[in-house]
């Protein structure tokens, strides 16, 4: 499914890296990727686990950044990914405000969220396993959109590697 792009980097170094993208999936500028057998896909794209908590702790072991820009489908060349930065998405309103450092994960897909994660949209979450940021500005209740910092598996530097859930 296209997307037009609803997240952005805000601020900060990307530290951008160079990924073989996979070559049967298509991916947009501002998709959330995971390293699938050693190339670059879509989050939609992991197995479904089962709940939405499985799916994004499923998502948070293979995450490796957002996307900078975009290939088609049958295209076979690498893609830039970015492993930092203060990032904006979209989410559902918000029930609760969440304070700065608050988990930010991929917000779950179908009836229920049950059945996948989203490329572009987000939600707070629980804990560190189902998360791939934290919170970099307060979100008030109703917000709409989450402004939070990259956490990556390629990341060297403040959040640094992910321990596998």
């Amino acid at each position: 499914m296209p997307y037009n792009n609803v997240g952005r980097l805000i601020s900060g170094d990307a530290r951008a890296k160079r990924v073989a993208g996979t070559v049967a999936t298509a991916i947009y500028a501002g998709d959330f990727v995971a390293m699938v057998s050693s190339k670059a896909s879509p989050i939609s794209t992991l197995a479904d686990s089962g709940t939405k908590a499985q799916n994004q702790e499923a998502a948070h072991d293979v995450f490796i950044g957002v996307a900078l820009d975009a290939k088609l489908a049958a295209d076979t060349r690498d893609i830039l990914v970015a492993t930092r930065g203060e990032f904006v998405y979209p989410c559902t309103a918000l029930g609760s405000a969440s304070d700065i450092g608050a988990y930010v994960g991929p917000a779950g897909t179908g009836t229920g969220g049950a059945d996948a994660v989203a490329d572009q949209a987000v939600e707070i979450v629980a804990t560190a396993n189902l998360a791939f940021g934290r919170l970099s500005r307060r979100a008030e209740v109703g917000a709409t959109q989450l402004y939070f910092e990259l956490a990556s598996t390629l990341g060297t530097t403040q959040a640094g590697p992910q321990a596998m859930a």
